[in-house]
């Protein structure tokens, strides 16, 4: 192997069909880390008999508990591999039936979405190559001149979106999906947000590292939709993939993964960072911009993480 490619939630939709298109190369290691250990094992075997890539690895990592990330970093690092050549941020959750919490305590749209790949990235910048590269897993419902099916985001405060409290109880079946599609889109503004304060970082600190984030455009049949009621899954699954055959805001998996390996492996810009969905590079929202928003987001996420970076 000459290099190393991790993927988080690479055992299903998007992360696995990019872990299967970059495994086409033998020499690349592949990582894929998930939650879900059965899971992760039967991705990991699939992808090793439709590859011959027997560099294919799998590893529990629960983005909802920082502790998990840890492990996940000291095994990752007790292996050896090759250079980490990209770290895919790809796992996402969204949660419209109540409110849910990670172990930390935090809620868990954003700390998984957001919070924990904050972690995962601190902990794993010094295996990075120096030509290496940091891809965020975004969405264009954080732009509302997309008119998405889902609310625009709300960003007030970083400190408001991981302490939001449990009032499901005053709240009926239709407040809650729009409470929990608020969350999703505004975790995804902070996987921009994140993005471009990132890049400006490491472009004091530590060379040509690219920092990415990615619109994959909606992927109806996904487990994204998991937390819906049936009638909805059931057109997720079964209806809405139709759509992927007009235009590139909704896609397949595969439509999504070949457009997202391109962007791992080659070059497509000379930017330290780049928002970019199937149709190419474009601009993400205004509000993604606002130097004010990413330097709260960043601050109030790095307080978090400051006991779990010791030692590390």
């Amino acid at each position: 192997m000459h290099k190393t490619i991790i993927i988080t939630g690479g055992s299903q939709g998007l992360g696995f069909q990019a872990a299967k298109l970059l495994a086409k190369d033998k020499q690349t290691g592949i990582v894929i880390a998930n939650r879900n250990k059965e899971n992760t094992s039967k991705a990991v075997e699939q992808i090793k008999a439709e590859t011959a890539n027997q560099n294919v690895l799998g590893f529990p990592l629960d983005l909802g508990d920082f502790n998990s990330i840890k492990q996940f970093v000291v095994d990752f690092q007790n292996l050896n591999l090759p250079p980490l050549f990209a770290l895919v941020n790809n796992a996402g959750v969204q949660y419209i039936s109540k409110t849910r919490f990670t172990k930390q305590g935090y809620e868990q749209t954003f700390g998984v979405n957001h919070l924990g790949h904050f972690l995962l990235t601190h902990l794993l910048l010094s295996h990075l190559s120096e030509n290496g590269k940091i891809i965020n897993t975004a969405s264009g419902v954080h732009k509302p001149e997309l008119k998405t099916p889902i609310p625009v985001p709300v960003y007030k405060t970083a400190e408001k979106l991981a302490y939001c409290g449990a009032d499901d109880g005053q709240k009926d079946a239709k407040e809650l999906r729009h409470q929990g599609q608020v969350r999703y889109s505004t975790s995804k503004l902070c996987n921009v947000l994140f993005t471009y304060k990132l890049a400006k970082k490491l472009s004091k600190q530590q060379g040509p590292i690219q920092v990415l984030a990615f619109d994959p455009g909606m992927m109806p049949g996904t487990g994204l939709a998991n937390d819906y009621p049936a009638f909805i899954r059931f057109v997720w699954k079964n209806v809405l993939p139709l759509q992927t055959l007009f235009g590139n805001r909704i896609n397949t998996p595969k439509q999504s993964a070949k457009v997202l390996v391109d962007w791992v492996l080659n070059r497509k810009t000379d930017k330290t960072t780049a928002y970019f969905y199937v149709g190419g590079e474009e601009k993400s929202s205004r509000e993604s911009y606002d130097k004010e928003l990413q330097d709260d987001l960043w601050s109030f996420s790095e307080k978090q993480i400051e006991t779990w970076l010791k030692n590390a």
